[in-house]
């Protein structure tokens, strides 16, 4: 338990003014907050550590992944643990009188900040990504195979509803299941475009989807419909990682559509749908790379075949599609 044995201000006399209650009380209460969150992080990152170790160690490329995620946890472990309370590096306060920023070295919240980063000891929930704003909510998608809305209007940042974009059988490692990668929010039309990762060669886990979600009730978001799995041939047969990876985010400057969604699938290369009727996604292009000739990718034994990681639209529909494999691809996309 982190325990303040002495105040965060306990300052020498000369300077005793600086600890005025009146202007140290919000700091001292955030401080609690942030002792509050080291105490749970710790606990999860020492639980989630534990888990790691006693799985199998498998062989190839799980054994690699296995080994990183140890490290991973651990140095964040060491982290915490070495800096305790001095993560919090001072704040800022704006001239608009709204409230602090407080500045760190590492990501803490605690529960009234932020529901969507908080990880329970002994939960499965992973932490947050992909965050692209859908008028008044952010929407965000999380490791563990889930959607959430927060609400960032009014002054206010609290969650208004989640839902898990998919429903997968418990692998053997249930941390490794995959997650939300990418919520496209398309906010004219009250629906949300959520990829969940895949991350296991050759369909191990079973097949990844890309869901639309009807967001008219923010409290309550419902799956109505899922993007078409490419059939042209059985990529799960074929080496490397089969499902979606990330989607095109209609960033600002870009090309911006609500019916149109492109798609990164790994081994399938990049795909097109037409959502114009939600209910009934339909596939409209797709390209798939040849298998590189020379590995961008420095990892050892890696199977020599195209996996298509991001893409990127402008307005003129150029496609710039990279991969950690074969490198990047520019591509023209006519249907626009």
């Amino acid at each position: 338990m982190t325990t303040l044995t002495t105040r965060a201000f306990d300052l020498p006399e000369h300077r005793a003014a600086k600890a005025d209650p009146a202007l140290i009380a919000r700091d001292e209460q955030h401080f609690v907050a942030i002792a509050e969150s080291l105490d749970e992080t710790i606990a999860d990152l020492s639980h989630r550590l534990a888990d790691e170790r006693r799985s199998p160690g498998g062989a190839g490329q799980e054994a690699m992944d296995r080994d990183l995620e140890i490290h991973r946890l651990t140095a964040r472990l060491r982290a915490l643990r070495r800096f305790s309370l001095d993560l919090c590096l001072g704040r800022i306060v704006p001239d608009d009188g709204s409230e602090p920023v407080y500045i760190g070295r590492l990501g803490l919240t605690d529960r009234a900040v932020d529901c969507a980063h908080r990880s329970r000891r002994g939960s499965d929930e992973r932490g947050v990504r992909h965050a692209l704003l859908g008028g008044r909510h952010r929407d965000l998608g999380r490791h563990d195979a889930r959607l959430l809305l927060r609400d960032i209007g009014g002054g206010r940042r609290r969650c208004r509803g989640g839902v898990r974009s998919g429903r997968r059988p418990p692998p053997r490692r249930r941390p490794r299941a995959g997650g939300t990668h990418t919520p496209l929010p398309l906010p004219g039309r009250n629906l949300v475009v959520v990829a969940d990762e895949a991350n296991a060669e050759k369909c191990a886990k079973g097949l990844f989807q890309i869901f639309v979600v009807d967001v008219r009730s923010p409290e309550n978001p419902v799956t109505i419909s899922t993007l078409p799995q490419p059939r042209d041939r059985d990529y799960c047969a074929a080496p490397g990682t089969f499902g979606p990876h990330n989607l095109h985010e209609n960033r600002p400057g870009s090309f911006q559509s609500s019916r149109l969604i492109f798609a990164t699938y790994y081994n399938a290369g990049v795909r097109a749908y037409d959502i114009e009727n939600q209910y009934q996604p339909r596939e409209v292009g797709y390209y798939v790379p040849p298998n590189p000739t020379r590995m961008m990718d420095p990892r050892p034994n890696r199977p020599q075949v195209i996996q298509s990681c991001d893409c990127y639209v402008d307005r003129n529909g150029l496609m710039y599609l990279t991969d950690p494999n074969a490198g990047l691809y520019i591509l023209q996309f006519e249907g626009i």
